[in-house]
């Protein structure tokens, strides 16, 4: 049997903590940092923030 290290991500909205198993197909790490956006979030903040190594949901 195959042991592998079960991974997680955690974000916070609205004053809650979330917690999900990170599950990759093609073995890419989780990602370490998460932040919310939704159409309020402007190209130029998503760019800076993709360009920064930050996941957006």
């Amino acid at each position: 049997m195959l042991l592998t290290e079960k991974k997680y991500v955690e974000w916070h909205e609205n004053d809650t903590s979330h917690l999900a198993r990170w599950l990759s197909a093609s073995d890419h790490p989780a990602p370490a940092r998460i932040v919310i956006v939704d159409d309020q979030t402007t190209a130029d903040e998503a760019y800076r923030l993709a360009c920064a190594g930050t996941s957006m949901l």
